[in-house]
Protein backbone atom coordinates (compact mmCIF):
# COMPACT_ATOMS: atom_id res chain seq x y z
CA UNK A 1 0.00 0.00 0.00
CA UNK A 2 1.47 3.22 -0.55
CA UNK A 3 0.21 7.15 0.04
CA UNK A 4 -1.28 8.93 -2.89
CA UNK A 5 0.59 11.93 -1.29
CA UNK A 6 2.77 12.83 1.62
CA UNK A 7 3.49 16.43 2.26
CA UNK A 8 6.20 17.77 5.41
CA UNK A 9 7.41 21.28 6.57
CA UNK A 10 10.11 20.74 8.83
CA UNK A 11 9.98 23.57 11.32
CA UNK A 12 13.33 25.03 12.61
CA UNK A 13 13.09 23.64 16.00
CA UNK A 14 12.85 20.40 15.15
CA UNK A 15 15.50 20.40 12.82
CA UNK A 16 18.58 22.46 14.98
CA UNK A 17 17.77 19.76 17.87
CA UNK A 18 18.01 17.10 14.85
CA UNK A 19 21.23 18.36 13.97
CA UNK A 20 23.05 18.00 16.99
CA UNK A 21 24.14 14.78 16.09
CA UNK A 22 23.61 15.08 12.09
CA UNK A 23 24.57 17.87 9.27
CA UNK A 24 23.21 20.59 8.04
CA UNK A 25 21.44 19.82 4.79
CA UNK A 26 22.82 20.75 1.19
CA UNK A 27 20.27 23.61 -1.26
CA UNK A 28 20.38 22.33 -4.54
CA UNK A 29 19.59 26.12 -6.04
CA UNK A 30 23.39 26.16 -7.63
CA UNK A 31 22.68 23.07 -9.91
CA UNK A 32 21.57 25.50 -12.41
CA UNK A 33 21.55 28.82 -10.93
CA UNK A 34 25.07 28.81 -10.04
CA UNK A 35 26.69 29.21 -6.19
CA UNK A 36 26.18 33.20 -6.16
CA UNK A 37 25.37 36.66 -7.94
CA UNK A 38 28.80 36.27 -9.69
CA UNK A 39 28.46 32.74 -10.83
CA UNK A 40 24.70 33.34 -11.45
CA UNK A 41 26.02 36.21 -14.06
CA UNK A 42 28.14 34.17 -15.48
CA UNK A 43 25.78 30.99 -16.28
CA UNK A 44 27.70 28.85 -13.89
CA UNK A 45 30.71 28.73 -16.07
CA UNK A 46 32.89 28.49 -13.15
CA UNK A 47 34.87 25.59 -13.26
CA UNK A 48 38.40 27.15 -14.18
CA UNK A 49 37.58 30.23 -12.48
CA UNK A 50 39.16 30.73 -9.25
CA UNK A 51 39.32 33.46 -6.27
CA UNK A 52 35.43 33.14 -4.95
CA UNK A 53 33.64 30.90 -1.90
CA UNK A 54 31.30 29.93 -5.54
CA UNK A 55 34.30 27.76 -5.94
CA UNK A 56 32.97 25.42 -3.40
CA UNK A 57 30.65 23.92 -5.40
CA UNK A 58 31.90 25.11 -9.15
CA UNK A 59 35.37 23.86 -8.91
CA UNK A 60 37.42 24.16 -5.00
CA UNK A 61 40.57 24.09 -6.30
CA UNK A 62 39.42 27.52 -7.06
CA UNK A 63 39.47 28.12 -3.27
CA UNK A 64 43.37 28.34 -3.15
CA UNK A 65 44.84 31.75 -3.05
CA UNK A 66 45.38 33.02 -6.74
CA UNK A 67 48.76 34.40 -8.46
CA UNK A 68 48.97 38.12 -8.50
CA UNK A 69 45.76 38.56 -6.71
CA UNK A 70 45.50 41.06 -3.89
CA UNK A 71 46.21 39.25 -0.57
CA UNK A 72 43.27 39.00 1.70
CA UNK A 73 42.88 37.22 4.97
CA UNK A 74 39.15 36.68 4.25
CA UNK A 75 36.45 37.53 2.03
CA UNK A 76 32.68 37.30 3.07
CA UNK A 77 29.66 37.70 1.31
CA UNK A 78 25.90 38.03 2.06
CA UNK A 79 23.32 37.31 -0.62
CA UNK A 80 19.93 37.18 -1.69
CA UNK A 81 19.04 34.65 -4.32
CA UNK A 82 15.04 34.84 -5.60
CA UNK A 83 13.31 32.76 -8.21
CA UNK A 84 9.99 32.20 -9.79
CA UNK A 85 8.53 30.06 -12.17
CA UNK A 86 5.94 30.60 -15.20
CA UNK A 87 4.82 27.46 -16.27
CA UNK A 88 1.77 26.41 -18.10
CA UNK A 89 0.38 22.92 -18.27
CA UNK A 90 -2.89 22.19 -20.26
CA UNK A 91 -4.78 19.58 -22.01
CA UNK A 92 -4.51 18.59 -25.58
CA UNK A 93 -7.97 20.45 -25.87
CA UNK A 94 -6.49 23.79 -24.27
CA UNK A 95 -7.68 23.09 -20.86
CA UNK A 96 -5.70 24.54 -17.77
CA UNK A 97 -4.66 21.16 -16.06
CA UNK A 98 -3.52 21.73 -11.70
CA UNK A 99 -0.12 19.84 -11.24
CA UNK A 100 0.04 17.13 -8.09
CA UNK A 101 2.55 19.91 -6.74
CA UNK A 102 2.87 23.58 -7.61
CA UNK A 103 6.00 24.78 -9.13
CA UNK A 104 7.30 26.89 -6.33
CA UNK A 105 8.70 30.74 -6.32
CA UNK A 106 11.96 31.08 -3.68
CA UNK A 107 13.20 33.33 -1.59
CA UNK A 108 16.43 32.46 0.27
CA UNK A 109 19.52 33.64 1.69
CA UNK A 110 23.50 32.63 1.37
CA UNK A 111 26.18 33.26 3.35
CA UNK A 112 29.86 32.86 1.51
CA UNK A 113 33.37 32.87 3.49
CA UNK A 114 36.61 32.50 1.65
CA UNK A 115 39.93 32.94 3.85
CA UNK A 116 43.51 32.48 2.97
CA UNK A 117 45.25 29.89 5.52
CA UNK A 118 48.62 30.48 4.13
CA UNK A 119 49.86 32.28 7.43
CA UNK A 120 47.60 30.84 9.72
CA UNK A 121 48.27 27.30 9.22
CA UNK A 122 51.90 27.66 7.46
CA UNK A 123 51.06 26.00 4.43
CA UNK A 124 51.56 28.31 1.62
CA UNK A 125 48.70 28.30 -1.06
CA UNK A 126 46.29 26.89 1.42
CA UNK A 127 42.79 28.44 1.06
CA UNK A 128 39.36 27.56 2.82
CA UNK A 129 35.51 28.54 2.00
CA UNK A 130 32.41 27.89 3.45
CA UNK A 131 28.80 28.64 2.32
CA UNK A 132 25.37 28.18 3.85
CA UNK A 133 22.25 28.62 2.15
CA UNK A 134 19.04 29.56 4.01
CA UNK A 135 15.52 28.91 2.44
CA UNK A 136 13.12 32.46 3.36
CA UNK A 137 10.08 29.79 4.70
CA UNK A 138 11.30 26.95 6.39
CA UNK A 139 14.55 24.69 7.08
CA UNK A 140 13.06 22.12 4.49
CA UNK A 141 10.23 21.50 2.77
CA UNK A 142 9.21 18.89 0.39
CA UNK A 143 5.92 17.42 -1.11
CA UNK A 144 5.83 13.59 -2.50
CA UNK A 145 3.43 12.18 -4.72
CA UNK A 146 3.21 8.87 -6.99
CA UNK A 147 5.20 9.03 -10.49
CA UNK A 148 1.21 9.10 -12.22
CA UNK A 149 0.60 12.19 -10.80
CA UNK A 150 1.27 14.73 -13.14
CA UNK A 151 4.07 17.17 -11.46
CA UNK A 152 7.49 18.78 -12.45
CA UNK A 153 10.66 16.94 -11.88
CA UNK A 154 12.77 19.59 -10.81
CA UNK A 155 10.56 22.88 -10.31
CA UNK A 156 9.28 21.94 -6.81
CA UNK A 157 10.72 21.78 -3.83
CA UNK A 158 14.81 21.21 -4.85
CA UNK A 159 15.85 25.01 -3.66
CA UNK A 160 13.48 24.68 -0.20
CA UNK A 161 16.00 22.93 1.82
CA UNK A 162 18.83 24.36 4.31
CA UNK A 163 22.43 23.42 2.72
CA UNK A 164 25.83 24.07 3.91
CA UNK A 165 29.06 23.30 1.75
CA UNK A 166 32.89 23.51 3.26
CA UNK A 167 36.21 22.39 1.77
CA UNK A 168 39.88 23.26 1.06
CA UNK A 169 42.10 24.59 -1.77
CA UNK A 170 45.96 24.00 -2.36
CA UNK A 171 47.69 25.73 -4.65
CA UNK A 172 50.94 23.44 -4.42
CA UNK A 173 52.75 24.58 -7.33
CA UNK A 174 52.13 28.96 -9.53
CA UNK A 175 50.28 26.39 -12.52
CA UNK A 176 48.63 23.57 -10.60
CA UNK A 177 45.92 23.94 -7.40
CA UNK A 178 43.54 20.74 -6.69
CA UNK A 179 40.77 20.87 -4.22
CA UNK A 180 38.15 19.09 -2.13
CA UNK A 181 34.77 20.54 -1.02
CA UNK A 182 31.60 18.44 0.66
CA UNK A 183 28.21 19.07 -0.24
CA UNK A 184 26.28 18.10 3.49
CA UNK A 185 23.11 16.30 3.08
CA UNK A 186 20.62 15.10 5.14
CA UNK A 187 17.50 12.76 5.06
CA UNK A 188 14.24 12.42 7.21
CA UNK A 189 12.50 9.73 8.69
CA UNK A 190 8.77 9.95 9.52
CA UNK A 191 7.51 7.86 12.25
CA UNK A 192 3.80 8.51 12.59
CA UNK A 193 1.44 6.45 14.69
CA UNK A 194 -2.30 6.47 15.53
CA UNK A 195 -3.37 4.65 18.62
CA UNK A 196 -7.10 3.62 18.69
CA UNK A 197 -9.04 4.69 22.07
CA UNK A 198 -12.58 4.61 21.03
CA UNK A 199 -14.24 2.53 18.55
CA UNK A 200 -18.25 2.55 18.67
CA UNK A 201 -20.46 0.75 16.10
CA UNK A 202 -22.96 3.25 14.60
CA UNK A 203 -26.25 3.41 12.17
CA UNK A 204 -26.78 6.29 10.12
CA UNK A 205 -30.82 7.51 10.80
CA UNK A 206 -31.13 8.47 7.20
CA UNK A 207 -29.70 5.53 5.57
CA UNK A 208 -29.91 2.79 7.97
CA UNK A 209 -26.16 1.89 7.01
CA UNK A 210 -23.66 0.74 9.52
CA UNK A 211 -20.72 2.38 10.47
CA UNK A 212 -17.87 2.62 13.21
CA UNK A 213 -16.77 6.09 14.74
CA UNK A 214 -13.85 5.84 15.87
CA UNK A 215 -11.19 8.39 18.45
CA UNK A 216 -7.44 7.55 17.87
CA UNK A 217 -4.79 9.68 19.34
CA UNK A 218 -2.29 10.61 16.85
CA UNK A 219 1.37 10.87 17.43
CA UNK A 220 4.86 11.57 15.29
CA UNK A 221 8.31 11.40 15.81
CA UNK A 222 11.22 12.98 13.03
CA UNK A 223 14.69 12.48 12.96
CA UNK A 224 17.63 13.77 10.18
CA UNK A 225 20.62 11.61 9.75
CA UNK A 226 23.88 13.49 7.97
CA UNK A 227 24.71 12.70 3.93
CA UNK A 228 27.93 13.84 2.29
CA UNK A 229 28.78 14.49 -1.38
CA UNK A 230 32.18 15.03 -2.65
CA UNK A 231 33.33 17.83 -5.21
CA UNK A 232 36.38 16.98 -6.54
CA UNK A 233 38.97 18.91 -9.13
CA UNK A 234 41.94 20.29 -10.69
CA UNK A 235 43.24 23.71 -11.86
CA UNK A 236 46.34 23.74 -14.03
CA UNK A 237 47.69 26.73 -16.02
CA UNK A 238 49.95 26.13 -18.70
CA UNK A 239 50.29 29.52 -19.46
CA UNK A 240 49.80 32.95 -18.38
CA UNK A 241 45.96 33.97 -19.14
CA UNK A 242 44.90 30.19 -19.63
CA UNK A 243 43.39 27.80 -17.16
CA UNK A 244 42.26 24.61 -17.83
CA UNK A 245 39.83 22.38 -15.39
CA UNK A 246 38.41 18.92 -14.65
CA UNK A 247 35.81 18.64 -11.92
CA UNK A 248 34.07 15.65 -10.61
CA UNK A 249 31.10 15.89 -7.66
CA UNK A 250 29.62 13.26 -6.31
CA UNK A 251 26.07 11.75 -6.48
CA UNK A 252 23.68 13.28 -3.70
CA UNK A 253 20.61 12.28 -3.07
CA UNK A 254 18.19 13.07 0.07
CA UNK A 255 15.03 10.86 0.72
CA UNK A 256 12.35 10.97 3.15
CA UNK A 257 11.44 7.38 4.97
CA UNK A 258 9.06 6.03 7.54
CA UNK A 259 6.11 4.45 8.35
CA UNK A 260 2.61 5.43 9.24
CA UNK A 261 0.87 2.82 11.39
CA UNK A 262 -2.79 2.57 13.00
CA UNK A 263 -2.76 0.54 16.22
CA UNK A 264 -5.35 -1.54 17.99
CA UNK A 265 -8.04 -1.22 15.77
CA UNK A 266 -11.35 -3.39 16.69
CA UNK A 267 -11.04 -7.07 14.76
CA UNK A 268 -8.10 -5.79 12.40
CA UNK A 269 -5.21 -5.47 14.84
CA UNK A 270 -2.85 -3.09 12.88
CA UNK A 271 -2.92 -1.35 9.93
CA UNK A 272 -0.24 0.60 7.92
CA UNK A 273 2.28 1.18 5.37
CA UNK A 274 6.08 2.11 4.53
CA UNK A 275 6.98 4.65 2.25
CA UNK A 276 10.14 5.13 0.55
CA UNK A 277 10.17 9.07 -1.38
CA UNK A 278 13.47 10.37 -2.52
CA UNK A 279 13.01 14.11 -3.00
CA UNK A 280 15.76 15.39 -4.14
CA UNK A 281 18.25 12.99 -7.12
CA UNK A 282 21.55 14.14 -8.20
CA UNK A 283 23.71 11.75 -10.06
CA UNK A 284 27.72 11.68 -11.10
CA UNK A 285 28.66 14.29 -13.12
CA UNK A 286 32.36 15.08 -14.53
CA UNK A 287 32.72 18.13 -16.44
CA UNK A 288 35.82 20.42 -18.19
CA UNK A 289 36.36 23.82 -18.54
CA UNK A 290 38.42 26.63 -19.90
CA UNK A 291 38.98 30.00 -18.70
CA UNK A 292 41.26 32.49 -20.72
CA UNK A 293 41.94 36.02 -21.44
CA UNK A 294 41.74 36.86 -24.86
CA UNK A 295 41.88 40.47 -24.48
CA UNK A 296 42.75 43.14 -22.53
CA UNK A 297 40.00 43.69 -19.38
CA UNK A 298 38.12 40.55 -21.24
CA UNK A 299 37.48 37.12 -19.70
CA UNK A 300 35.99 34.08 -21.03
CA UNK A 301 34.90 31.05 -19.26
CA UNK A 302 33.32 27.56 -21.01
CA UNK A 303 32.39 24.19 -19.34
CA UNK A 304 31.29 21.27 -20.67
CA UNK A 305 29.41 18.96 -17.97
CA UNK A 306 28.57 15.51 -18.55
CA UNK A 307 25.57 13.74 -15.83
CA UNK A 308 24.93 10.19 -15.48
CA UNK A 309 21.01 10.62 -15.62
CA UNK A 310 20.81 7.38 -16.89
CA UNK A 311 21.14 5.72 -13.75
CA UNK A 312 18.58 8.51 -12.56
CA UNK A 313 15.41 7.41 -10.38
CA UNK A 314 11.70 8.74 -9.25
CA UNK A 315 10.72 10.03 -6.25
CA UNK A 316 9.32 6.83 -5.75
CA UNK A 317 12.82 5.30 -6.64
CA UNK A 318 11.58 4.07 -9.76
CA UNK A 319 14.07 3.50 -12.42
CA UNK A 320 12.86 3.98 -16.02
CA UNK A 321 15.52 2.58 -18.85
CA UNK A 322 15.38 4.74 -22.28
CA UNK A 323 12.98 7.21 -19.77
CA UNK A 324 16.20 8.67 -17.72
CA UNK A 325 19.19 9.33 -20.07
CA UNK A 326 22.60 10.84 -19.59
CA UNK A 327 23.01 14.49 -20.23
CA UNK A 328 25.93 16.61 -22.11
CA UNK A 329 25.13 20.23 -21.05
CA UNK A 330 27.77 23.35 -22.20
CA UNK A 331 27.68 26.59 -20.36
CA UNK A 332 29.73 29.97 -21.16
CA UNK A 333 30.22 33.23 -19.87
CA UNK A 334 32.33 36.45 -20.17
CA UNK A 335 33.41 38.93 -18.02
CA UNK A 336 34.32 42.76 -18.69
CA UNK A 337 36.03 45.27 -16.65
CA UNK A 338 34.59 48.49 -17.90
CA UNK A 339 36.95 50.18 -15.46
CA UNK A 340 38.71 49.77 -12.31
CA UNK A 341 35.56 49.42 -9.95
CA UNK A 342 33.27 48.35 -12.86
CA UNK A 343 32.37 44.52 -14.20
CA UNK A 344 30.31 43.27 -16.54
CA UNK A 345 29.16 40.02 -17.06
CA UNK A 346 27.19 37.78 -19.10
CA UNK A 347 26.31 33.91 -20.25
CA UNK A 348 24.39 30.93 -21.56
CA UNK A 349 23.54 27.40 -20.19
CA UNK A 350 21.93 24.96 -22.01
CA UNK A 351 20.36 21.96 -19.84
CA UNK A 352 19.31 18.96 -21.33
CA UNK A 353 16.03 17.25 -20.02
CA UNK A 354 16.66 14.39 -17.76
CA UNK A 355 13.21 12.49 -18.58
CA UNK A 356 10.93 11.84 -21.26
CA UNK A 357 7.53 10.36 -20.30
CA UNK A 358 7.49 8.58 -23.93
CA UNK A 359 3.57 8.25 -23.54
CA UNK A 360 3.53 5.58 -20.46
CA UNK A 361 2.25 5.51 -17.04
CA UNK A 362 4.47 8.30 -15.58
CA UNK A 363 3.22 11.90 -15.57
CA UNK A 364 6.80 13.33 -15.02
CA UNK A 365 7.20 17.14 -16.74
CA UNK A 366 10.60 18.10 -17.77
CA UNK A 367 12.33 20.51 -19.95
CA UNK A 368 14.84 21.60 -21.91
CA UNK A 369 16.60 24.74 -20.71
CA UNK A 370 17.64 27.66 -22.62
CA UNK A 371 19.23 30.20 -20.08
CA UNK A 372 20.55 33.83 -20.83
CA UNK A 373 22.37 35.48 -17.88
CA UNK A 374 23.38 39.21 -17.44
CA UNK A 375 25.19 40.37 -13.79
CA UNK A 376 27.54 43.37 -12.83
CA UNK A 377 30.04 43.92 -9.44
CA UNK A 378 31.01 47.02 -8.30
CA UNK A 379 33.75 47.85 -6.37
CA UNK A 380 33.07 50.44 -3.00
CA UNK A 381 36.14 50.55 -1.27
CA UNK A 382 39.40 52.72 -1.92
CA UNK A 383 40.51 53.48 -5.17
CA UNK A 384 43.75 51.59 -6.73
CA UNK A 385 42.63 48.66 -9.01
CA UNK A 386 39.53 46.59 -9.71
CA UNK A 387 40.39 43.92 -6.35
CA UNK A 388 41.70 46.75 -4.32
CA UNK A 389 38.67 47.81 -2.54
CA UNK A 390 37.19 46.70 0.77
CA UNK A 391 33.78 46.52 -0.53
CA UNK A 392 32.01 45.08 -3.37
CA UNK A 393 28.11 44.70 -4.79
CA UNK A 394 27.14 42.07 -7.32
CA UNK A 395 23.74 41.66 -8.92
CA UNK A 396 22.66 39.43 -11.54
CA UNK A 397 19.60 38.06 -13.49
CA UNK A 398 18.67 35.03 -15.09
CA UNK A 399 15.68 34.36 -17.72
CA UNK A 400 15.26 30.45 -18.92
CA UNK A 401 12.98 29.19 -21.42
CA UNK A 402 11.41 26.05 -21.07
CA UNK A 403 9.90 25.03 -24.00
CA UNK A 404 8.02 22.22 -23.86
CA UNK A 405 6.76 19.03 -25.24
CA UNK A 406 3.32 17.34 -25.97
CA UNK A 407 2.71 13.78 -24.45
CA UNK A 408 0.38 11.43 -25.77
CA UNK A 409 -0.27 8.53 -24.27
CA UNK A 410 0.32 5.03 -25.57
CA UNK A 411 -2.28 2.22 -24.67
CA UNK A 412 0.26 -0.37 -25.41
CA UNK A 413 2.26 1.07 -22.65
CA UNK A 414 -0.46 0.51 -20.29
CA UNK A 415 -0.36 -3.16 -18.28
CA UNK A 416 -4.19 -2.89 -19.16
CA UNK A 417 -7.42 -1.17 -20.06
CA UNK A 418 -8.09 0.12 -16.95
CA UNK A 419 -5.07 1.18 -15.56
CA UNK A 420 -4.92 3.64 -18.72
CA UNK A 421 -8.21 5.05 -17.95
CA UNK A 422 -7.34 5.33 -14.33
CA UNK A 423 -4.12 7.07 -15.12
CA UNK A 424 -4.34 10.64 -14.58
CA UNK A 425 -2.77 11.87 -17.76
CA UNK A 426 -4.49 9.74 -20.16
CA UNK A 427 -5.54 12.13 -22.91
CA UNK A 428 -1.82 13.73 -23.00
CA UNK A 429 -0.83 17.24 -22.58
CA UNK A 430 1.28 20.17 -23.12
CA UNK A 431 3.68 21.61 -20.93
CA UNK A 432 6.24 25.18 -21.14
CA UNK A 433 7.28 28.23 -19.35
CA UNK A 434 9.87 30.06 -18.58
CA UNK A 435 12.03 30.35 -14.92
CA UNK A 436 13.50 33.64 -13.93
CA UNK A 437 15.59 34.47 -10.92
CA UNK A 438 18.02 36.65 -9.62
CA UNK A 439 20.74 37.12 -7.10
CA UNK A 440 21.89 40.62 -5.35
CA UNK A 441 24.92 40.56 -2.69
CA UNK A 442 26.95 42.13 -0.74
CA UNK A 443 31.39 41.43 -0.23
CA UNK A 444 33.51 42.41 2.27
CA UNK A 445 37.54 41.89 2.60
CA UNK A 446 39.55 42.25 5.07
Amino acid sequence: MRPSASGVRVPSAVVALCFAGSSLAAAQHEDRHGLGARAMGLAGAMAARAGSFAALYHGPAGLAPVPGERAALLEASVETFVAHPFVRVESLRGEPLRTAAPARSTFALLFGVRADLSRALGVRGLGAGFSLYQPGDALARWSNHPDDQLQWLHLTDRTHRIGAMAGLGWRPLRWLAVGAAARILFDIETLTVARVTDAEPQTDPTTGESYVDVTAQLGERVRAYGRLAPVLSVLVEPTEGLTLAARYRGSSEVEDWGWTRVEQVPAIGTLGFVHRFSHHVEPDQLTVGVALEPAPRWSLGAEVAWTDWSNGRSAEHRRYPGHFGDTIDPAVGIEWEASAAVAMRAGYRFVRRTFDPFGGPANLLDSDEHALTVGAGVELGAPGGARSGRWSIDVALRVAWLPGDTERKDWRRFASDEELELNPGRDGYRWSGWLASGALGVRARW
